[in-house]
């Protein structure tokens, strides 16, 4: 486990009333892919919140979170609704029948096992740091995998990088360098 630190002043109940607009944003995007207990916008979980130095708000806490695919946020009524927040991000509704459950109701049905299928053991796949200041080799099966997005090729820009190309190798009097063929 690695812990990262910076010095934050934890939301007074007039920070948590005033700051509700940007606590929903960052709360709409971390649930695009992730659901998390305990930070949704409600006088029991203000103090999960802070504020930085400067002036931005974060999350203090993320004690349970969990990706959506994880199959354990599906309602009863059917195994293909997916629980999706209040808009308080609070509690989890079905969009199938409207039911309604708490976060610890969801988290009561999650196992160590299925935790483990979730997100591993992470006493036997981490990096184990004992001292303050340790450099650790890196072991690829314990780095998430990076996705990269593929470019649109502009046939413009194509065209144009070609004649460059060309210009530069003194095949411009030829022609062919928009000539697909």
């Amino acid at each position: 486990m690695l812990a990262v630190e910076e010095y934050v002043e934890i939301f007074t109940q007039d920070d948590f009333r005033s700051r509700q607009s940007e606590m929903r944003e960052i709360l709409e995007a971390i649930s695009e892919q992730y659901l998390v207990g305990d930070i949704g916008i409600t006088t029991k979980n203000y103090v999960n919140w802070g504020i930085r130095l400067d002036g931005t708000i974060c999350i203090l806490d993320y004690a349970y979170c969990y990706n959506t695919t994880f199959g354990t946020f599906k309602c009863s009524c059917d195994d293909t609704s997916i629980l999706q927040y209040d808009k308080n991000f609070v509690d989890l509704i079905c969009p199938k029948c409207g039911r309604k459950y708490t976060f610890g109701d969801i988290r009561r049905r999650i196992t160590r096992k299925a935790q483990e299928e979730e997100i591993g053991d992470i006493r036997r796949i981490g990096y184990n740091i004992t001292k303050p200041d340790e450099d650790v080799t890196i072991v690829k099966e314990f780095e998430p995998e990076v996705k990269t997005k593929e470019k649109k090729v502009n046939k413009v820009d194509m065209i144009i990088k070609e004649y460059h190309k060309h210009k530069e190798e003194g095949k411009i009097g030829t022609q062919d360098w928009d000539n697909p063929n």
